[in-house]
């Protein structure tokens, strides 16, 4: 890797008024350069001139990608230079809180006082300087920030006030290891008077994933590998666990760093203290089972005792708590006569192998609170994760970290560590559309790349692939496959889910398979499956609890399913409803939205005084009312198009968008030929949507 010291540069900040800054930064790979937010950034905002200059070698342009000032971490490209053509990206690491070493570290950067007037510069140069000293894990916790403490005070200026560190914000701090190299673990942010030993504050570069996750730029970051501090000298490795029954960890496994980082705190922070319980919740096939794996596996230093996993069964299975009970005991070593013969004292005799030592147990698909309660660790030191497809909000004192479908960049970077790098550098395009259309769902994505690399698919050009999963009517059926030699599907992992819900909340979301649009509200689904609207809220409760629907926006007013879970519940319908219902649910549906069209718009002088409710609410709509148009072209519901499509000139005019109100027209006339060439030749109107309006309308 380039040397460290050579990745060092200032942060030039021109503002209109003709001042300037200087900042510290580092070239990080390729054309990205790390720094400190509050040294691009006015009152949260870009107003000034960014520049990047690495000694007298250059100064470049540079565009902010994104910038926080909350952690204080930014990200720039700068343009191009020959010099960064084949600049490799650093190495990442995290702090562990939970060691008590130093961990050595060392910084490069252009602090204040080693200024130096320049001419042909309206900006003077600095010579940059090299401060070492050591980061302890322990200091900064509640802020969740790192103090790293210098061996030596900067050197001092006459008539200066303040730190003589200015300057040095946006350094990255690095870290060297033996085996590895340089290793970048934070950003500095603030710097104080220097006081004896001086202390710089350092933003963990964690944060980066919340910043830059699913932008173009974190794929060239390459952010998805991240070294623990301080290392466990070799030698110096814990003693094996004593009892342990877990999976192995997958090479494969990719990122969630945010979702490990959080949940490892969970349970080891306050472990003195209690038995921390986190309960990873989330969609089918959302890899839940495999990430508290990888939590587990990573945790094995601090419950060295036992950690132990166990299949409750999920939804649809009746695993007892007295069985999970005997499971346990088993794993822990008793089997024949040394098990209690009864519950009670074997329910004690749990409690007192949790107590033996510090033990985690991994209680995986957990459907019941109620029965899983009893298995819990009761006394401090020892620690669980429940796994399931509800929240489990009965479950007093746990933490819930919700575990999501992958990000496009970690998707492909998923798919690309089954099929390798080579394949889908072949075809980019085509490998970021398969994962696109699979949603980043981890379960399809391995399905997906197993079948892939089977000695008969592996010539297959991805393009092939992508094609076939574009087929709404059959992507579900590609999604089957083998995994570690056990038959597995999405449908049938989906299938569990809905077979536990009740017959009036699968036939909602049977119907919610129906709609045109991608998210909804409790009104519109209520007038598609023609029920009331409280009713309709109840059920899409308990689908959001099954994690069968995403509660969507900001107030949680809105609904979504998943692409597959869409196509599943569309099949579900297409099996049990006769084919006029579902036509009429869609009609239903379109027609609900075309009745708040016409309520607003009709009006008089609406279209050139735009009411704002009807302007707020097609904001949120506007996608599915487009949706909505194009199903009721292709279905031939050519009434039911010309009433959507009526009252939408004066918002789309106010929108400026001309392409679409150009599309819009065309399939108008369309429509409007189409009825009247029907009314010559039969004398009636299309009856399709001639219904009254429903009651919920406004």
């Amino acid at each position: 890797m380039t040397a460290p010291i050579e990745r060092a540069v200032e942060i030039l900040r021109r503002r209109r008024t003709g001042s300037w800054s200087v900042g510290s930064g580092c070239l990080v790979g390729g054309r990205l350069v790390l720094t400190a937010a509050h040294n691009v950034l006015t009152d949260g905002s870009v107003d000034d001139v960014i520049s990047v200059r690495r000694g007298d070698r250059f100064e470049l342009a540079a565009e902010v990608l994104a910038a926080d000032p909350t952690q204080d971490l930014a990200v720039l490209r700068v343009a191009g230079h020959p010099s960064l053509t084949d600049l490799p990206t650093v190495r990442y690491a995290r702090i562990d809180r939970r060691r008590t070493a130093l961990v050595d570290c060392w910084a490069m950067g252009y602090p204040g006082w080693n200024e130096h007037p320049q001419s042909g510069t309206d900006v003077p140069l600095r010579d940059s300087s090299q401060i070492n000293g050591v980061i302890p894990p322990g200091s900064h916790l509640r802020r969740g920030l790192l103090e790293f403490r210098t061996q030596s005070t900067p050197e001092g200026a006459p008539g200066r006030n303040g730190s003589q560190w200015r300057g040095m914000s946006g350094a990255v701090v690095f870290s060297d290891d033996p085996l590895l190299g340089a290793l970048a673990v934070g950003v500095v942010s603030e710097h104080h008077l220097p006081e004896g030993s001086s202390t710089l504050t350092v933003v963990p570069l964690t944060g980066l994933i919340g910043l830059g996750r699913g932008t173009p730029w974190w794929w060239d970051l390459r952010a998805d590998n991240w070294v623990a501090l301080p290392r466990i000298p070799a030698g110096a490795l814990p003693r094996s666990t004593r009892h342990m029954n877990l999976g192995r960890a997958r090479a494969n496994f990719t990122d969630r760093e945010r979702a490990l980082v959080r949940a490892t705190g969970l349970l080891v922070d306050q472990l003195e203290d209690s038995a921390p319980v986190v309960v990873l919740h989330g969609m089918a096939g959302v890899g839940k089972t495999e990430l508290a794996t990888q939590i587990a596996h990573r945790l094995a230093p601090t419950f060295w005792h036992a950690r132990i996993r166990i299949d409750l069964g999920g939804e649809g299975f009746d695993v007892s708590t007295e069985a999970a009970v005997i499971e346990l005991l088993q794993a822990f070593g008793l089997s024949g006569d040394s098990l209690p013969p009864d519950a009670r004292t074997r329910r004690q005799r749990l409690q007192d192998q949790l107590r033996a030592g510090p033990s985690l147990l991994v209680l995986d698909n957990v459907a019941d609170a109620a029965r899983v309660v009893p298995l819990l660790p009761a006394a401090p030191g020892s620690a669980a994760i429940l796994t399931s497809r509800s929240a489990l909000p009965s479950v007093q004192g746990a933490d819930r970290v919700e575990v999501e479908p992958l990000p496009d960049t970690e998707a492909l970077r998923l798919f690309e560590r089954i099929i390798g790098a080579e394949r889908v550098a072949r075809e980019h395009d085509a490998a970021n559309t398969i994962v696109t259309l699979l949603g980043g769902l981890p379960l399809a994505i391995c399905i997906t790349g197993g079948n892939l690399i089977a000695p008969s698919q592996h010539r297959r050009p991805l393009s092939e692939h992508a094609g076939l999963l574009a087929d709404e009517r059959r992507r579900i059926s590609q999604l089957e496959g083998q995994l570690d030699g056990e038959d597995i599907g999405v449908r049938s992992s989906f299938e569990i889910s809905y077979r536990a819900l009740r017959e009036d909340t699968r036939r909602l979301f049977r119907y919610l398979g129906l709609l045109a649009g991608a998210d909804f509200v409790p009104a519109l689904a209520a007038r598609c499956a023609e029920i009331g609207e409280e009713k309709a809220g109840r059920l899409l409760g308990e689908l959001a609890d099954r994690q069968l629907v995403e509660v969507d926006g900001p107030t949680g007013e809105r609904y979504r399913l998943h692409d597959l879970l869409r196509l599943y519940a569309w099949e579900h319908a297409e099996r049990t409803e006769p084919e006029a219902e579902r036509h009429q649910a869609f009609r239903r549906s379109a027609d609900w939205y075309a009745t708040r069209l016409d309520t607003w718009m009709s009006r008089p002088g609406a279209h050139e005084n735009l009411p704002a409710e009807a302007i707020d609410w097609f904001a949120e709509e506007h996608l599915n009312v487009q949706a909505n148009i194009r199903r009721a072209y292709e279905n031939h519901e050519w009434e039911l198009l010309l009433r959507l499509v009526e009252p939408l000139y004066g918002l789309l005019f106010y929108r400026s968008q001309w392409e679409e109100m150009e599309a819009v027209k065309a399939m108008a006339v369309e429509a409007a030929r189409t009825r009247t060439r029907r009314v010559r030749r039969t004398g009636v109107a299309d009856p399709s949507c001639r219904g009254a309006a429903h009651p919920g309308a406004p």
